[in-house]
């Protein structure tokens, strides 16, 4: 006996969604870094990132007090006790809530030896600003002096405290390269400072670094100027998404229209067990309705696995999704048979 196989709306639905969970794919998201930034001082060059998120203002990081701010402090940065290093003074980028900043950062909060020292920065963007001058008191010893695209800052230091400053305003399109030219201990015009507690030698910085967001450090020659490299990464590219139409169907853009694939024809012959194939997965096991068992091939409508380059994605529905389809398989199966029998 032939009988046409008969396609129910239930049926082509729960293969399509199989079909959509096959298919489907996740990417994983990857975070990528919006500026390549190198140091680069004589022969050598350092690739850095910068410190920090972007979920907090540089001010709030560096976190300068004073007796009459709110919370006071002596005249140092707060926020960075954990990156200051007695008698060294570091460079290093950071990345704040309002974007790419430059920081110097000079001794140790509570150290015991002073300082003096002296920069010369040039091509500083026109449209960036300093956001911290550490000191900032009045009648200071620092001196800060600011140009168009240039500073001259001169910093002493007593025992105890930290000095530095901030520049905010790196970001933007094309490639910059500030100059800096730092001056230590004797070889500035401030040397020895006045104010200063014990003999001079215990008053001097004794190393100049570059800190990146990795962590690592790199020391510089303290007589040499350095050169900061920033570009603007391009943004990258949009991941692939997956198509709303899985494989071997028909999308129709002037209806919501399900087609139903050609009918399809069911051989059934007296005795024998029931036996799927080729694609079906299920038991043997005999019909309720009928008193001989028979044999029947039923053929679905589950597409084959669309060949997928997943090199760079990761798939976890397949695996959380394989009892599910099993269990649809088995259904698919049992009511064709069912229609059979009607």
């Amino acid at each position: 006996m032939i009988r046409p196989h008969r396609c129910g709306l239930s049926t082509v639905v729960t293969v399509l969604v199989v079909g959509a969970l096959l298919t489907q794919s996740f990417s994983v998201p990857v975070r990528a870094q919006e500026h390549s930034i190198t140091v680069t001082q004589g022969d050598q060059t350092i690739p850095v990132t910068p410190l920090g998120e972007g979920n907090q203002s540089v001010e709030s990081f560096y976190d300068y007090r004073a007796p009459s701010s709110e919370p006071s402090g002596q005249y140092s940065s707060y926020g960075t006790d954990e990156l200051q290093r007695d008698q060294v003074s570091q460079l290093f980028l950071y990345r704040g809530e309002s974007g790419l900043s430059l920081v110097f950062l000079h001794d140790q909060r509570g150290g015991d030896g002073g300082a003096v020292i002296t920069a010369d920065i040039e091509g500083l963007p026109e449209d960036g600003a300093w956001a911290v001058e550490d000191d900032t008191y009045t009648h200071r010893d620092d001196s800060f002096v600011h140009d168009d695209r240039s500073s001259h800052i001169e910093w002493f230091m007593n025992g105890g405290r930290t000095d530095g400053a901030v520049f905010r305003g790196l970001d933007g399109g094309g490639e910059k390269t500030i100059t800096v030219t730092m001056r230590f201990n004797d070889r500035t015009d401030n040397y020895p400072f006045d104010e200063w507690s014990g003999p001079p030698e215990d008053n001097e910085i004794e190393s100049w670094m570059v800190r990146s967001g990795s962590g690592e450090t790199t020391e510089l020659a303290m007589d040499e100027p350095v050169h900061i490299h920033v570009t603007e990464n391009p943004p990258p590219a949009p991941a692939d998404t997956p198509t709303d139409t899985p494989p071997n169907t028909t999308s129709d853009s002037s209806a919501d229209t399900l087609r139903c694939p050609p009918p399809q024809m069911v051989s059934v012959e007296p005795a024998g067990t029931l036996t799927a194939t080729p694609t079906a997965i299920a038991s043997a096991t005999t019909l309720p309705r009928l008193n001989t068992p028979i044999t029947a091939t039923v053929h679905t409508l589950l597409p084959a696995p669309a060949r997928t380059d997943h090199s760079n994605r990761a798939n976890p529905a397949l695996l959380s999704n394989a009892g599910v389809l099993i269990t649809i398989f088995g259904i698919l199966v049992g009511g064709v048979l069912r229609m059979n029998n009607s």
